[in-house]
């Protein structure tokens, strides 16, 4: 029952591309077919592979672009890093277009359990891409004041297998063989040494040493279909315990649903609506600070919401052309702080006294904590940098991570809210005064 009510909800807006990319969206949405045309490796050096991917568009009508932004961008399983494209692009009605610039792709080879995946991808040459393209549409003033909104977004779902060619042919496939077999002694210093400097990374000592400030937070809601069929759906993400038992987080830790496109317009195109009362939020600790219990929960009636910032962007449903408002991680609003009852500790001082990046155009080492379902907390090392009022990471997370506070040095310097980016923690400690 669960999965016939996810499924239908999903089918609304989301395509999911197969080899010869997707019909499905015709004469309903933007976008008649989006598709990969390729992946070319550009550059295969003793560190790292830089990859061009080639994007097509054939939208239905005629449309300008102003922005793209890429998540959960994976090649042949290995997670990549995209940074958002704002050049303006022009889509004609009805013609395949060749204006999607190519997307450059780094993948390092230190960052890789295995150099498998592009061993395989190599010799096959096939990729298995997988991506959620958001694209931003350029509105007229006139758009904008009759939906009240600064422009509208597009998500589209990608999973394709393409075909791999190599910049200089046959000769270059060779060559590009032999580099990867010379790559891999390297491959497994640089991987030895990584995890030694990890290991002895002031960053990782100070996060680690944070982990009782870490909070592991499940949020458990229902949807109702007009049939009265129920179905039960739960988020999972992370927090950071401050004085006085306050829980820094998410806005998407307290309504999720507002935050995925296909539940967000089923919702308030009254095809599903929330069961009442099917609302609970589970605060836990993998170790517990001194007076600090170790679970809290809306339904026990020791954990509430003590503020929720609110705000959101006008989404178009490829599938049935509705508007709907949607919430991006992506957004300095989606923030929530939650307050535990009872309790008086320090809490994590370093969250009043914000980190700021030395340099706006250089990069700093970063930790993040991630919460492993079942598993105690990880650090993950990566490389941040400031890009406008966002900080960006060189290396995508998962949502296990979203929520976790970003380690500078000894302070915390921002809060995870997506794969590539956080919200810097004065920011957001500011607006949730």
């Amino acid at each position: 029952m669960t999965r016939n009510i996810l499924s239908g909800i999903a089918g609304l807006i989301f395509m999911t591309l197969g080899p010869q990319g997707s019909h499905a969206a015709r004469e309903a949405g933007v976008f008649e077919q989006i598709r990969v045309d390729g992946v070319e490796i550009e550059k295969l050096d003793t560190d790292r592979v830089q990859l061009s991917v080639q994007f097509a568009a054939k939208p239905n009508r005629s449309a300008t672009i102003r922005s793209l932004n890429f998540d959960d961008v994976s090649v042949n399983g290995m997670r990549v890093h995209v940074p958002p494209v704002t050049t303006t692009i022009h889509l004609r009605a009805g013609e395949w277009s060749d204006a999607l610039p190519p997307i450059q792709m780094h993948i390092r080879f230190r960052d890789l359990d295995t150099l498998s995946p592009i061993r395989q991808m190599i010799g096959d040459q096939i990729a298995r891409v997988k991506a959620t393209m958001r694209a931003e549409l350029q509105i007229s003033l006139f758009q904008k004041l009759a939906i009240m909104a600064r422009g509208i977004w597009v998500a589209i779902p990608i999973d394709q297998d393409v075909t791999v060619t190599v910049a200089g042919g046959m000769v270059s496939r060779a060559a590009a063989v032999a580099a990867l077999y010379a790559a891999e002694p390297l491959w497994r210093v640089g991987r030895e040494a990584v995890a030694y400097r990890d290991r002895r990374s002031d960053v990782v000592k100070i996060a680690r040493e944070q982990v009782e400030a870490l909070a592991e937070l499940k949020t458990t809601f229902s949807v109702t279909n007009r049939e009265g069929e129920t179905a039960s759906i739960v988020h999972l993400g992370a927090g950071l315990l401050l004085s006085n038992g306050r829980i820094l987080t998410t806005a998407e830790m307290v309504e999720p649903w507002a935050f995925h496109p296909a539940l967000a317009e089923a919702l308030q195109t009254g095809i599903v609506k929330l069961t009442p009362g099917g609302l609970d939020i589970v605060v836990s600790f993998a170790k517990a600070p001194l007076g600090v219990a170790a679970s809290y929960s809306l339904r026990a009636g020791n954990l509430r919401i003590h503020k929720l910032l609110t705000g959101s962007d006008k989404a178009v449903s490829l599938a049935t052309n509705v508007r709907y408002k949607l919430r991006m991680r992506d957004n300095s609003k989606n923030a929530a702080m939650l307050l535990l009852s009872g309790v008086a500790n320090d809490g994590l001082q370093a969250g009043i006294n914000p980190a700021r990046m030395i340099s706006v155009k250089g990069t700093e080492q970063v930790a993040i904590l991630r919460l492993p379902t079942g598993s105690a907390p990880n650090v993950v090392i990566t490389e941040a940098r400031t890009e406008g009022d966002r900080i960006r990471l060189n290396d995508p997370v998962d949502s296990l991570a979203f929520g976790s506070p970003v380690w500078i040095g000894d302070r915390v310097l921002a809060m995870m809210q997506d794969a590539n980016s956080a919200v810097p923690i004065e920011t957001v400690m500011k607006a949730l005064r």
